[in-house]
């Protein structure tokens, strides 16, 4: 009895009492090194543009927010897009984690 007692208060610890948060700036580039801006949610560029397709990039469970935003970067980049649009971080479910991912829509200036 004191087995399952000790078991279910760790689960109960493990589950429901972890929290993490994260700030990531965007757009964030200098003269030397440009690159493929992210606009973030609702936030939309000021300049007209045509939308190439959906992208998005994976994590494994320690992935930060920064890291996604590389890796969207990068692939973006591949596609010749100038800029992600409606981007959004979400988390898929594996077994007793959640995989972080990062999508958006790739578009390119007119």
């Amino acid at each position: 009895m004191l087995k399952k007692c000790v078991v279910a208060t760790f689960v109960a610890f493990v589950l429901g009492g972890c929290t993490s948060s994260q700030f990531v700036q965007t757009n964030v580039q200098s003269a030397s090194q440009p690159g493929v801006e992210i606009y973030i949610s609702n936030e939309l560029p000021q300049r007209a543009y045509d939308v190439i397709g959906h992208i998005e990039t994976s994590g494994w469970v320690f992935t930060s927010h920064e890291t996604l935003l590389d890796g969207l970067r990068e692939r973006a980049k591949k596609a010749s897009a100038d800029a992600v649009i409606k981007t959004e971080f979400k988390y898929f479910s594996h077994g007793f984690s959640s995989l972080p991912y990062v999508e958006g829509i790739a578009v390119k200036w007119k």
